[in-house]
Formats: C-alpha cells, structure tokens, sequence
C-alpha cells in the first residue's frame, strides 16, 4: 500500500514552505510515496499546476481556513493508522536534519500515513535532479495573470530588450530588523552599493536593476542608477518579475531564493554592510538554503 507524508505545521511563510515541499517532494519520488500538504491553503490561489488533479487539490486547498486546518490534524493525529513526525534534538536546537531520517520514518513504521505537525521544515537533502524541478515548475506554476502584469511592467519601463540584463533586487528590511539580531538588515544605501559595484564591473553588460519589496522605501539612495520601482507589487506579480529577471541579489531570503532554484537564475547573496557583492558570487539557490 502507498505511503502518504501529510503536513500541517504552517511554519514560515511562502518561501520556507516551498522549499520544504521541495526536500520532501523530492524523497517521495525516489520512495514512491504521496505528498499532501495542507499548508499550501493560504497560496494555492497563486498557481495553476498542469496536472487536472492537481490543480483541482489546490482550489479545494482554498476552502480550508487556520480552524478548519486545526480539526483535521487533531482528528489524523489521534489515528491509530497514522504516526506523527517525532522532533529530533537538531531540530529542537534548530538546525537542519538530514532528510534520510525521514526516510528511516517510512521504513519502519506499518501504518500508511506520516503526519508532521512540527519540526517538519528543518531538512537538508541533496541537490535535486532537474527532472524533479521540472515537476515542482509544473505544480507551482504561476497563474498566467501575474505573468501578464509583469511582462506589461517590464515593457511599460522600457526594459524588455536583449540588450538587458534584468537585475531583481529584493530589499527585505521590515522583520530583518530582529531576525538573526539584525545582522541582515540592511538600510537602501547598502544595497545601492551592491548594485553600483556590478554596474561598473559589469563587463559590458547593460543592467537594469528592479527593486522589489513590502518596504516604504528612500528612492534618493539609488539616484544614478539604472533602476525600475513598480510600488507595492502583490506576492503573485513579484514572484513573476523574480522569474522573468537574469540575476537576482537579495539578503539571505526563501522567497527570493525560490525562483533561483526553480528556474536557475542566478543569486547572489547580501550578508555584510562591508564586502561588495562579485560576480562570481552568483550561483544557483538550492535546498541547502
């Protein structure tokens, strides 16, 4: 009989739990397992997966709320065909477990369904195959409407050409203020450095730069440069434009990393006030993240 993973811990937001799906989606297609997770309820209504069953389990997803999530986790948790996800002491402290222990899980226990109510996000696996990642591009495709509006932003701005090279900044301050204690908030003139470094070690690349974020931001920090700010984007439109860009430079983030890893852009990462962004820093986000 197959064996089904169900998740219903809401750890992070969008990016923490698409990454998580990834580690997790990838075990299942080597151990011939099924995959629910509930989570995605609160985002299923960006996406527009190829598969027909899919893509039905993603509006039914929408149905659910926080309460009704609760009933169904309590109900599955106290089935005796179903054996919860036990924490381990890495995760407790927080770090990351390998993924094999969850396969230990599958192996051992006789019931068909493993339910995670905690812990779940904490896992490092190896690289994914590129034809795992051409599944998860079809199960979270993004609904062609915020394609559309970002395509229309991009020519609106002129920038649409293959003469450019299109560079997403995400400035992400807002909770980086007390996260890690602060250590990757940045003010706008940090990352107006980043950006000025490669403009002038481009090597003849003709960049346009995009700032996206959920910040009132400084404009004046990035006079000078080549530099597009569309306002407040919703989560669906800013996911595009990171998928429609040739690089991306960000602060340690999964919702910036995700499109990296899903469609192999390159990243690069802002983890000091002091060193300049290379280029050769650039590389592809992965689970590792």
């Amino acid at each position: 009989m197959k064996k089904v993973i169900v998740i219903t811990e809401k750890y992070g937001e969008l990016g923490n739990r698409l990454f998580r799906f990834a580690r997790i989606f990838s075990l299942t297609q080597k151990e011939k397992c099924g995959l629910l997770d509930l989570t995605f309820f609160q985002y299923s209504y960006l996406y527009a997966p190829k598969n027909f069953f899919i893509a039905f389990l993603f509006m039914s997803l929408q149905l659910l709320n926080n309460q009704r999530l609760k009933k169904i986790e309590k109900k599955l948790s106290v089935s005796p065909r179903v054996v919860s996800w036990k924490v381990m002491p890495e995760q407790e402290e927080g770090r990351c477990v390998e993924i094999s222990q969850l396969k230990k899980i599958i192996d051992a226990t006789l019931v068909r369904v493993v339910l995670f109510t905690k812990g779940s996000f904490f896992f490092r696996c190896d690289e994914i195959e590129e034809r795992t990642k051409e599944k998860l591009r079809r199960i979270f495709r993004l609904k062609s409407r915020y394609l559309v509006t970002a395509k229309a932003l991009l020519k609106k701005a002129g920038v649409l050409s293959q003469q450019n090279k299109i560079v997403a900044v995400h400035i992400r301050q807002g909770d980086y203020k007390i996260f890690a204690n602060g250590i990757y908030y940045f003010e706008e003139a940090i990352y107006a450095s980043c950006m000025k470094h490669l403009a002038a070690t481009s090597s003849g690349k003709n960049l346009i730069f995009i700032l996206l974020t959920k910040e009132t931001i400084k404009l004046q920090a990035f006079e000078g440069l080549p530099f597009c700010f569309f306002g407040n984007q919703s989560i669906g439109v800013d996911q595009a434009l990171l998928q429609l860009c040739d690089y991306i430079i960000s602060p340690p983030s999964t919702f910036s990393a995700w499109p990296s890893f899903l469609y192999n852009i390159p990243q690069a990462i802002i983890r000091s006030k002091t060193t300049p962004l290379e280029w050769s820093d650039f590389r592809i986000a992965d689970t590792s993240f």
